[in-house]
């Protein structure tokens, strides 16, 4: 696998009207892997949260998007992994059926771009450059 693949994937689907729900990755994240989640609500879910687990764990940043005639909106929310995920918990404030995804995604994003490993060259000097 290499740099952005992904590590792997879940999804529920036709989630019945509630206010919360955690979806279960299947495995438990590598550390410094991008952890996504995204969920589809049938109307106006109100403003969501995401975290690790239920009731514990980091809060995810979320991003959440509401059509303009409350009938369908949206989030995605993200986080860096700290090698203990196994799960995301999303809970809003209207019940409202959803479709919700997580997935993980290889390489190291606690990198600094300052720590990759880049290649510079020298050009030679020209006097005269031809345009067209």
């Amino acid at each position: 696998m290499a740099f952005g693949d992904v590590v792997s994937t879940a999804n529920e689907g036709n989630v019945g009207s509630f206010a919360s729900l955690t979806v279960e990755l299947g495995s438990t994240a590598t550390s410094g892997n991008l952890l996504v989640s995204t969920a589809t609500w049938d109307k106006n879910a109100g403003t969501p949260t995401c975290r690790d687990t239920s009731g514990s764990g980091d809060f995810w940043t979320v991003q959440y998007v509401e059509s303009s005639d409350s009938m369908s909106s949206s989030a995605i929310a993200w986080k860096i992994s700290d090698g203990d995920e196994t799960e995301c918990f999303w809970a809003w404030s209207n019940n409202e059926d959803l479709y919700v995804t997580i997935t993980e995604y290889e390489g190291d994003f606690n990198a600094s771009p300052e720590d990759e490993v880049a290649t510079a060259f020298d050009v030679d000097a020209v006097d005269r450059l031809d345009i067209g």
